[in-house]
C-alpha cells in the first residue's frame, strides 16, 4: 500500500465553504468601519496641517493662512497679510475632502468657528506661532468634521496657539 499525501476534494470544499462564511461575516463589518477610520484620518490630517501652517509661519517668518471650506482646505503663505491667496503666494498644502477621504467625511461651514470675514472660515498664524484672524487680532476656533455614520471629530485651536483633536 502506498501513502498518499494531499487533500481530498471533500476536505478542499469544506475549507472553501468555511472561508466563504467567515468572509461573509467580516466584509460588511469592515465596510461599516471605513467611514470611522477615514474620519479619524481626516481629523488627524487637519491637525497636522494646522501644525504645519504654524511651523511654516515661524520658519519662513511670514503669516501662513488656512482657509477651510465644504470641499476641503488650503494652507498658503500670506506674504501681504490680506488672508486671500494671491497668485504669487506659495501653497503649502491643498486637500480635497472627497478625493482624499472617498466621500466618507463632510464639513458644514456652520460648524467652523474661525473668522469668516473673507467669506470662508479662515485662520492664520503669525511668525511667532500665534493664531490670528483677518483683522490681525488673536484668534481661536474649532473645525468639526462629520462622517457618513453620524460621528464627528473637532480640531480646536486655542488663542495661545495650542492645537488639539477632540
Amino acid at each position: 500500500m502506498r501513502n498518499k499525501s494531499g487533500f481530498t476534494l471533500v476536505e478542499l470544499l469544506m475549507v472553501i465553504a468555511l472561508i466563504t462564511v467567515v468572509a461573509a461575516i467580516a466584509v460588511p463589518n469592515i465596510i461599516s468601519w471605513l467611514p470611522d477610520y477615514r474620519l479619524k484620518a481626516a481629523a488627524n490630517d487637519l491637525f497636522s496641517n494646522f501644525q504645519k501652517a504654524k511651523l511654516t509661519a515661524v520658519k519662513r517668518n511670514t503669516n501662513c493662512v488656512v482657509i477651510v471650506n465644504s470641499t476641503g482646505y488650503t494652507v498658503f503663505m500670506d506674504d501681504d497679510t490680506d488672508f486671500v491667496q494671491d497668485g504669487g503666494e506659495d501653497v503649502v498644502v491643498k486637500i480635497n475632502w472627497d478625493d482624499d477621504y472617498k466621500k466618507s467625511v463632510s464639513v458644514s461651514l456652520a460648524n467652523i468657528t474661525f473668522d469668516n470675514s473673507t467669506g470662508q472660515p479662515t485662520i492664520g498664524f503669525r511668525p511667532n506661532g500665534i493664531p490670528v484672524d483677518n483683522g490681525g487680532g488673536i484668534a481661536n476656533g474649532t473645525a468639526q468634521i462629520d462622517n457618513t455614520n453620524g460621528k464627528s471629530r473637532s480640531v480646536i485651536i486655542s488663542q495661545a496657539g495650542s492645537i488639539r483633536v477632540q
